[in-house]
C-alpha cells in the first residue's frame, strides 16, 4: 500500500504538534480534572507517530528500525488513551484500577517485543502508515488480533461517550458532541478502507489526528476539563441529606445512605415497602399523599445517634413529561446543628442585649470617660469569666517629638507589679516582629493566644501571670484604633469563636462613646475658645480701642497748643484702662480649669472672688453655710449661674461691693448674688440680658426657682432656690 503523500503528511505532522501543544499546555493546568492525564498521553502518543512516520516516510536516518518502532509505540497507545480518558469522562473513573490498566499497557509493550525480537522486523505489527507493509505482514496473525483489538478498545469509547452524550444538556452535550465525533473517526475510516473506496491509501494516521483535533477543539471552545460534571451516583449516594422515592401506591423504590440512617434499616428491608407503615412518624406526610398536597414542608424529631436530631422533611410529587403522577420524593435534611447554632446565637443575643444595656446605662450615669470604663470592665469581667481585663487608650503625641502612647484607662486583676509595668506603653519602642501588640496595632484584628507562658510573641511582663489564654480585641472606629481590651482567662477555657464576635461588637460600642466623649469635648474646648474669643473682642478690645482713641484725642489737643488737659477725658482714659484690667483678669481666671468634683462649690467661688473681683477693687464676699451638700450636677448649675451674676456686676453694674450668701435649710438650698451697682429696669431689654435667660434656663433644668430684683441706682440682686433632693 502507498503512504500519505508528502505535502499531506507535513500538514497532518504540523497539526498534530498545534493538537500536542494545546492539548498538554490546557491539561497539565487542570490535570486533577477526570480524563487530563490520558489527554496528554493521547497527544504524546499522536505527535510520537506522526513524527516518527513522517521521517521513516522522508528517509531521515537512522531509517527503518528505529523510527519504525516509534510509531508501532504512538500507534497502539492511542486508541488505549482514547478508551481510559472516555471512561474517566463518563464518570467511570473507578474502574481504572491498576490491574486494568496493567492489562490495557499489554498491547502496546507485546507488540514493541514482537517487533525487536522478530527477524523480519515488523511482520507481525498491527499498525497503519507504514510504506514497506508487504503482502506477508497484511496477513500476519498479530496484525489481525492487534486490529480488532484496537478498534474494539475505540469502539467501547464511542459507546460510553454516546450514552452520556444522550442525557446531557448545553455545554456539557457539546462537549461530549465533540468527543463523540473524535470518537467515531477512526471507526469511519476503518470502514472506508474495507470498503475499498480510497485504494492504496492508510487513512489511520489521518483518523488518529482528526480524533485529536475533535478533542482540542472540546478543550479550547466548549471548556472540557474545565466544567466537570459531578457523578450522579456520587451526588445521590454521598448526600448528607435523606433521599427516598415512592411509586405511585407510596411503596419505597430507591433511597440513599442517609435515608438509611434516618430510618434505621438497611435498604434492602425497604425496597416495597410501604411509606405509611416506615413513616409512621410523620403524620401529616400521609395525609400529603391521601390530599395530593403538590409540597410539605414540615420539622419534626427523630431519637437517631442517641440523642434527639431536628430534621426537615420535604415530600414534591414527580411527574411525567405529560404531567401525569407518577410517584413521590421524600427530602430528609438534618437541621439539628442549625438548630442548636441557633439556640445558641439567640442565647448569645440575650446575653448580648443585657451586657450592652448594662453598658449603655454605664454611659448614661458616667461623669467622664474614666467612669465609664471602669464601669463597663466590671460588665466585661463578669460576662466573660475572665481573670483580668485591661483597657488602653491610644494616645497620639502633641508633636512629632511625642511618641503615641497606649495608656491604661481600666483595670481589673492585675497585680501592683502589672500595673505599674503596663501603666502606659510607648509605641514606637514596642518591637514590630513578634509582639502581640504591634501584630493588634497593624492588622486591626482579634488576636487569641491559647498559652502565654509558651508564646514567644508575648512581652515577657504578661508572661509572668502565668499558664493563661490572652485575647486582645482592637477598638476601632472609622479605620482607626482608639484602644484596645485585653482578658485573660484560664488556658483550658480558651475563648470561643462566639465569644470573640461577642466582645469585637462591645469593642466597637466602647470605641463609639470613647469617640463620641472626645469629639463633644472637642466641640466644647472650640465652643469655649471661641466664647473666650468673642467676649475679648466685645470687651477688652473695645475698652483698649476707646482708651486708644481718647489718649490720641488728647495727643491731637496738646500739639494744638492746648496747655490744660481736660480732667473728664483723664477720668475716662482711667476707666477704659481698668475695665480692660478687669476684663483681662476675668479671662485668664476662665483660662484655667475647674474641678468642681473634687474642690466643691464653695472652694471654687472662692477662687473666682480671689481672683477677679479682689482684684478689680470691688469688695466681695462669699457666706456660705456648713456642711452644704448638693449632687454635682446641681454644684455645676449653680456655679455657672453665679459665674455669669458676676460678669454681669463685673462688666455693666459699676459695682463697688458684690456678695454671695450660700444658705442651706432641711429641704432647699438658696444662692444669693447682691451688688451695690447702677441696677436696670427689669421691665426693659438691658445688656447682659442674653445672660439672664441662660441664668433662668440653667435653674430650670435642676428644679430650681430663679428670682431677680434690681431698680434703678439701686443694685441688684440674684436669688435661686433648689431643693436639696431630687
Amino acid at each position: 500500500m502507498k503512504t500519505l503523500p508528502l505535502l499531506l503528511h507535513a500538514g497532518i505532522l504540523s497539526l498534530a504538534i498545534g493538537i500536542t501543544v494545546t492539548v498538554v499546555l490546557i491539561s497539565v493546568r487542570r490535570r486533577s480534572a477526570p480524563g487530563a492525564t490520558s489527554l496528554i498521553v493521547f497527544a504524546l502518543a499522536l505527535i510520537a507517530w506522526v513524527v516518527s512516520d513522517f521521517l521513516y516516510s522522508t528517509g531521515v536516518p537512522p531509517i527503518g528500525k528505529f523510527w519504525l518502532s516509534v510509531t508501532y509505540l504512538g500507534a497502539t497507545v492511542a486508541p488505549t488513551a482514547v478508551l481510559t480518558f472516555s471512561v474517566e469522562y463518563t464518570e467511570r473513573g473507578y474502574c481504572l484500577t491498576r490491574r486494568i490498566l496493567a492489562l490495557l499497557a499489554i498491547g502496546p509493550v507485546l507488540t514493541q517485543a514482537l517487533f525487536w525480537t522478530d527477524s523480519s522486523h515488523g511482520l507481525f505489527f498491527a499498525g497503519r502508515g507504514i510504506h514497506t507493509i508487504d503482502a506477508a505482514f497484511q496477513e500476519s496473525l498479530w496484525f489481525r488480533i492487534n486490529a480488532i483489538y484496537s478498534y474494539s478498545l475505540v469502539l467501547i469509547a464511542v459507546i460510553l461517550i454516546l450514552q452520556v452524550f444522550s442525557h446531557r444538556l448545553g455545554t456539557y452535550r457539546l462537549q461530549s458532541g465533540a468527543i463523540l465525533t473524535g470518537g467515531l473517526i477512526p471507526i469511519l475510516a476503518a470502514l472506508i478502507a474495507q470498503t475499498g473506496l480510497v485504494p492504496n491509501l492508510d487513512l489511520t494516521l489521518v483518523a488518529y489526528t482528526l480524533t485529536g483535533v475533535a478533542f482540542t477543539g472540546s478543550l479550547v471552545w466548549y471548556h472540557l476539563l474545565d466544567l466537570v460534571p459531578i457523578p450522579r451516583e456520587i451526588a445521590v449516594e454521598g448526600m448528607k441529606d435523606g433521599w427516598m422515592v415512592l411509586d405511585t401506591k407510596n411503596r419505597i423504590l430507591d433511597l440513599n445512605p442517609a435515608a438509611e440512617a434516618v430510618i434505621g434499616l438497611p435498604r434492602r428491608e425497604l425496597y416495597g415497602q410501604p411509606a405509611d407503615k416506615i413513616l409512621s412518624d410523620w403524620p401529616n406526610l400521609r395525609k400529603r399523599f391521601e390530599d395530593n398536597v403538590t409540597v410539605l414542608d414540615e420539622v419534626g424529631s427523630v431519637w437517631l445517634r442517641d440523642e434527639w436530631r431536628y430534621l426537615n422533611l420535604r415530600a414534591h410529587s414527580l411527574t411525567d413529561r405529560n404531567g401525569r403522577l407518577i410517584g413521590h420524593i421524600v427530602i430528609w435534611r438534618d437541621i439539628t446543628e442549625r438548630r442548636k447554632a441557633e439556640e445558641a446565637r439567640q442565647r448569645a443575643r440575650d446575653e448580648m442585649f443585657v451586657l450592652l444595656r448594662a453598658i449603655y446605662g454605664a454611659a448614661s450615669r458616667a461623669q467622664d470617660v474614666d467612669d465609664f470604663l471602669a464601669a463597663a470592665i466590671y460588665q466585661i469581667v463578669y460576662t466573660f469569666q475572665s481573670q483580668a481585663c485591661v483597657i488602653f487608650l491610644h494616645e497620639k503625641g502633641l508633636t512629632e517629638s511625642d511618641a503615641d502612647r497606649l495608656l491604661l484607662a481600666a483595670h481589673h486583676g492585675l497585680s501592683a507589679e502589672a500595673l505599674n509595668n503596663m501603666s502606659s506603653i510607648n509605641v514606637s519602642s514596642i518591637p514590630k516582629e513578634n509582639n502581640v501588640i504591634a501584630w493588634v496595632l497593624e492588622h486591626h484584628e482579634p488576636l487569641l493566644i491559647k498559652d502565654i507562658h509558651t508564646n514567644p510573641s508575648v512581652p515577657e511582663t504578661m508572661k509572668q501571670m502565668g499558664h493563661l489564654s490572652l485575647l486582645i480585641i482592637p477598638m476601632v472606629i472609622d479605620g482607626q484604633i482608639l484602644g484596645m481590651i485585653g482578658l485573660t482567662r484560664k488556658k483550658k477555657l480558651a475563648y470561643r469563636t462566639e465569644e470573640i464576635a461577642r466582645l469585637t461588637v462591645l469593642a466597637e460600642e466602647i470605641a463609639t462613646f470613647v469617640h463620641s466623649d472626645r469629639r463633644r469635648q472637642l466641640a466644647t474646648i472650640l465652643a469655649e475658645r471661641q466664647r473666650l474669643v468673642r467676649d475679648l473682642h466685645d470687651a477688652v478690645t473695645q475698652k483698649l480701642y476707646g482708651l486708644v482713641t481718647l489718649t490720641e484725642a488728647a495727643q491731637a489737643g496738646s500739639k494744638a497748643g492746648s496747655s490744660d488737659m481736660p480732667i473728664n477725658v483723664l477720668a475716662r482714659i482711667g476707666e477704659h484702662a481698668r475695665q480692660a484690667l478687669k476684663e483681662m483678669r476675668l479671662f485668664l481666671y476662665e483660662l484655667q480649669p475647674v474641678d468642681l468634683e473634687h474642690q466643691g462649690l464653695v472652694a471654687i467661688l472662692h477662687q473666682r472672688l480671689a481672683a477677679v473681683e479682689g482684684r478689680a477693687d470691688i469688695k466681695a464676699r462669699l457666706l456660705a453655710d456648713k456642711n452644704i451638700s448638693l449632687s454635682l450636677d446641681k454644684e455645676v448649675e449653680l456655679y455657672h449661674i453665679a459665674q455669669e451674676a458676676l460678669n454681669n456686676v463685673l462688666r455693666h453694674a459699676h459695682a463697688k461691693s458684690v456678695t454671695l450668701r450660700l444658705k442651706q435649710k432641711a429641704e432647699t438650698v438658696t444662692l444669693e448674688i447682691v451688688d451695690n451697682g447702677c441696677g436696670f429696669d427689669t421691665q426693659q431689654e438691658v445688656k447682659g440680658g442674653l445672660g439672664l435667660r441662660h441664668m433662668q434656663e440653667r435653674a430650670s433644668r435642676i428644679g430650681g426657682k430663679f428670682r431677680i430684683t434690681s431698680k434703678t441706682g439701686k443694685g441688684t440682686k440674684i436669688t435661686v432656690t433648689i431643693r436639696r433632693n431630687g
